[in-house]
């Protein structure tokens, strides 16, 4: 399913090392909203039924080797198939030579190209995992200060991904806004004990009375 969630195409270059080879524009003005991925060779078999344009498509050493196998109007047909449904971005992996006809069709139906020295399964693996993070659900609540029978309580907003455990979220910033509240900073602390140099450090926190 795809998330309403979207990463750049330009994070997403930076952080699996792909390398551009032909892109129809700024790869910060290009997004990714899925977060799987497809090697298309059902769809270069002849089998079009549920193809998943919103997916990456990735090419390894067996998509590539047919389409070089295929005649040239076959090869033409089956390749036009999968970029004229607009796949988000094709990756080209083992840094293997591009077949014309694939990078002919980037061209006519703009969609991005790019390459890797990563095996097929390496790169999938990775950029599920890249993926999974940047796309995945989330909540993120903005609060302001309240007052509590007169006391002013500021609220801490915490970006809430799958598997965390809210509970000791929740304890520890409360312990870390009490700590800060007595005067205790331990970001503050840890950069003392690293040297780092009077003026550069954040200001004490101010000792107050009311504290929770």
């Amino acid at each position: 399913m795809e998330s309403k969630f979207r990463t750049s195409l330009k994070q997403f270059m930076h952080e699996l090392g792909v390398k551009e080879v032909y892109l129809p524009d700024e790869p910060d003005k290009l997004f990714l909203y899925h977060p799987e991925v497809n090697r298309p060779g059902l769809a270069l078999a002849g089998f079009k039924d549920f193809f998943d344009n919103t997916r990456i498509q990735i090419f390894g050493r067996s998509e590539i080797r047919y389409i070089e196998c295929l005649d040239e109007q076959t090869a033409d047909e089956r390749v036009e198939f999968i970029c004229q449904n607009k796949p988000p971005l094709l990756v080209v992996t083992r840094n293997l030579p591009i077949p014309p006809v694939l990078l002919e069709k980037a061209k006519k139906f703009m969609i991005p190209l790019c390459t890797t020295d990563e095996s097929s399964c390496a790169f999938l693996a990775s950029a599920i995992s890249v993926l999974s993070v940047t796309l995945a659900p989330r909540i993120t609540r903005h609060g302001v200060f309240m007052e509590i029978l007169g006391v002013k309580v500021p609220t801490v907003t915490i970006p809430v991904k799958p598997g965390r455990n809210l509970a000791v979220i929740i304890e520890a910033a409360t312990r870390n806004l009490r700590l800060k509240k007595l005067g205790y900073n331990a970001a503050r602390d840890l950069m003392v004990s690293l040297g780092m140099p009077e003026e550069e450090l954040p200001p004490q926190e101010k000792i107050i009375n009311n504290v929770f």
